[in-house]
């Protein structure tokens, strides 16, 4: 399975990554592929890949959580 294979599950198993420990969002998960986390939200029936960084990364200083995800 490749990085860009990954998230294909989520059409299926939304709920199937975990929550991402920097956001108090139950609709907002993350897949750990290797290195990188593949964040993605969920809205309604639909998942939507917003961010894929490296596990090594500090999410919040990459990230400004007011313009990372939309709700």
């Amino acid at each position: 399975m490749s990085l860009v294979r990954a998230p294909r599950h989520l059409q299926e198993f939304p709920k199937i990554g975990r929550m991402v420990p920097e956001f108090s969002d139950e609709n907002i998960r993350e897949l750990i592929y290797g290195w990188y986390r593949i964040i993605y939200q969920i809205r309604v029936d639909d998942c939507f890949v917003v961010a894929i960084v490296h596990g090594r990364r500090d999410l919040l200083r990459l990230l400004n959580h007011d313009h990372f995800i939309e709700m």
